[in-house]
């Protein structure tokens, strides 16, 4: 960040006209599109890690859909852990993400922290794409809908629906720009990828809530129940 061009966007979100945004959120789709065609060669699914100088997926899953259905067990795991009053947390079996989920699509580099807090930007145009400290290899729609939720439903929140769908619609044309995506039962994995976001997020919670006030912690574990229930897939 020192090296680079520009300053963090959240501080002055809220200020960000709809027309500003917009061109930002195109901008992110076509860094994105371009980061998953440049990075697509690996073996496997899983943590990317420095081996013996170089990239490597550590311990990697061979099918997709275990490789997800694994990180998602573990978030299970340290909500349950963590969390002073446990949620239920359901997960969707292997067979449903067998059915849904593509076997081996392309593994590529995903960023998977897709927050505004990981922009660097001139205006309106982004300069860093920052904080790769916990890379993954995966499938490009998971990081694509991480993006759209964590950057739309996330850090915009505060947006009506029909100003995240623009928005939403600017991201998605940025990727759709550089890279295809496959239509055909993308809804039904779009859901998934958007209920597992939302499990990222609760077990990250007991982290970086963890110096907040007693009634902070109680008002945002509402909202991540609410967010989970939202968004839990029909299966």
């Amino acid at each position: 960040m020192e090296k680079l061009e520009g300053e963090n966007p959240t501080p002055q979100k809220k200020e960000y006209s709809n027309k500003e945004l917009e061109k930002i959120l195109y901008q992110y789709g076509r860094i994105m599109a371009k980061t998953h065609e440049k990075h697509d060669n690996f073996q496997g699914y899983g943590l990317l890690k420095g081996l013996n100088g170089e990239l490597k997926v550590e311990e990697p899953a061979e099918k997709w859909c275990w490789a997800l259905e694994g990180s998602m067990r573990s978030w299970k795991s340290i909500i349950e852990d963590e969390w002073a009053n446990s949620p239920r947390i359901d997960i969707p079996d292997k067979e449903y993400l067998g059915k849904v989920l593509p076997d081996k699509p392309s593994p590529v580099l995903t960023h998977l922290d897709n927050r505004l807090d990981n922009l660097l930007v001139q205006g309106e145009e982004i300069t860093g794409f920052i904080d790769w400290s916990h890379p993954e290899v995966g499938h490009s729609e998971y990081d694509l809908v991480r993006a759209e939720y964590l950057l739309l439903d996330w850090d915009l929140g505060f947006k009506t629906e029909e100003e995240k769908q623009l928005l939403k619609e600017k991201l998605y044309q940025g990727y759709q720009e550089q890279r295809d995506l496959e239509s055909e039962g993308f809804e039904e994995r779009r859901q998934i990828y958007r209920y597992a976001s939302v499990l990222w997020l609760m077990a990250g919670f007991p982290n970086w809530g963890k110096n907040w006030a007693e009634e902070d912690k109680r008002e945002m574990e509402e909202n991540l129940l609410e967010r989970m229930d939202k968004e839990r897939p029909d299966c």
